[in-house]
């Protein structure tokens, strides 16, 4: 018998404009949280990985910051964060560490005094306030790791480096993440391509 196709879903990649919006609605809430959304939107971390960053995680270099993700597997890796935010997550820290006396062992503790990670359902909530306040489509912490993989692959970032980033195993897996063109950005490639040439 043949088996019935599976159709791929479709990722959900928000735009230029919506990425903006939101980050700007992530300064409306308390820290920690606000740092938490904004990093979520400007990096390819899932939010369980987001959430399980330690304060010493964060690994300050000449470049930049990165970010340490540990995998129970132990396939650890490093994730850098774009220069913009690393000055923000800078920031973050010098007054995290001050509020707290012992400094801390996660970077996005809850405020109830428990020394536990904020919670992936905190970011999903939070999330939902942005869409209603913004009165955007819906989405989740996963499409917005979906947007920042496509757009590191549509400025120029290998599919193999961007499988890195994303910490998938395969870059097939790698592929099913990446939202396909459209007409702006393959024109866009069609005459960077051409440059010089045509």
């Amino acid at each position: 018998p043949v088996m019935p196709k599976v159709r791929r879903r479709v990722p959900r990649i928000l735009d230029e404009a919506a990425l903006r919006a939101y980050q700007a609605a992530a300064d409306n809430f308390d820290e920690p949280l606000s740092s938490a959304l904004r990093l979520a939107g400007l990096s390819t971390l899932r939010v369980s990985e987001l959430c399980a960053l330690a304060v010493d995680d964060v690994r300050v270099t000449p470049h930049g910051v990165k970010l340490l993700i540990r995998d129970s597997k132990g396939d650890d890796r490093e994730v850098p964060t774009p220069q913009g935010f690393s000055v923000v997550l800078k920031a973050y820290l010098r007054d995290h560490r001050s509020q707290r006396e012992d400094g801390g062992e996660w970077l996005f503790p809850r405020q109830d005094g428990s020394n536990r990670p904020i919670s992936p359902q905190q970011i999903r909530a939070a999330m939902g306030k942005i869409r209603r306040r913004l009165g955007i489509e819906r989405f989740t912490p996963h499409d917005l790791r979906r947007t920042w993989l496509t757009r590191m692959h549509r400025t120029g970032t290998s599919l193999v480096d961007v499988k890195r980033m994303a910490g998938h195993r395969s870059v097939t897996t790698t592929e099913g993440y990446i939202g396909d063109a459209g007409d702006a950005d393959l024109f866009e490639a069609v005459n960077r391509a051409a440059s010089g040439v045509a």
